[in-house]
């Protein structure tokens, strides 16, 4: 229950983004791609963190440090890599930030 009360301050700034964007750039079906990609991502990158963790028997301070942060983050780039694949991205720069 606490998630969904966590989860909307988020919800509402990208909504507000979203509103901003004068040009129009993102289609509203490649920001919910982006969204359903991040939470699959989280589910993958928690058995993936806790799998490496069982493998080479990782305390939970290494984990939180060094591994995880990776892991986590290559996963949601695997996205932004499929937008420029597809040349969805409208500004390299703004793919970068």
């Amino acid at each position: 229950m606490w998630a969904i009360f966590a989860f909307f301050p988020v919800l509402l700034f990208l909504f507000c983004l979203f509103l901003l964007d004068s040009f129009k750039l993102v289609r509203t079906r490649w920001l919910l791609l982006a969204l359903a990609w991040g939470l699959i991502s989280a589910v993958i990158a928690f058995y993936a963190n806790t799998g490496l963790a069982d493998l080479f028997d990782l305390q939970q301070q290494a984990l939180t440090r060094y591994v995880a942060p990776v892991t986590e983050e290559l996963l949601k780039l695997s996205f932004l890599f499929l937008m420029v694949a597809q040349r969805r991205i409208g500004f390299m720069i703004d793919a970068a930030i």
